[in-house]
């Protein structure tokens, strides 16, 4: 009964990033995983659970701890890059004004010059 509910949670969280109700496995099942983790913790102390159940549920939630685990440091990565891009952009922005403001200064001492010379 134990493994059937798991099934049945792992199946529902699928059904639902099918669904595209959820694009991220870890989305679809953050609701479920607390029941999950139950049912696995719960096949471990059993007594009656044979050696490959056991194994299986400790598979089981090291799968589940490992695709948490990339799926933060992926988000953590595009958050970075975002950062980097932004930054990027800024710097741009800046060195633009600072040429802008540079060629400002070079035609307002050439005007000077040349006004000086036309005076003359």
């Amino acid at each position: 009964m134990k493994l059937k509910n798991i099934e049945f949670y792992l199946q529902a969280a699928l059904d639902k990033c099918r669904a595209k109700e959820a694009r991220r496995v870890s989305d679809a099942l953050k609701p479920v995983l607390p029941d999950v983790i139950k049912t696995l913790h719960s096949i471990l102390l059993d007594k009656d659970a044979d050696l490959s159940t056991r194994r299986w549920a400790i598979d089981t939630i090291s799968g589940f701890w490992s695709r948490l685990l990339s799926n933060e440091q992926g988000e953590n990565r595009i958050a970075v890059k975002r950062t980097q891009a932004s930054a990027r952009a800024k710097q741009v922005k800046i060195d633009e004004t600072k040429t802008a403001l540079k060629v400002h200064q070079v035609r307002a001492e050439t005007d000077k010059k040349l006004a000086g010379i036309g005076g003359v």
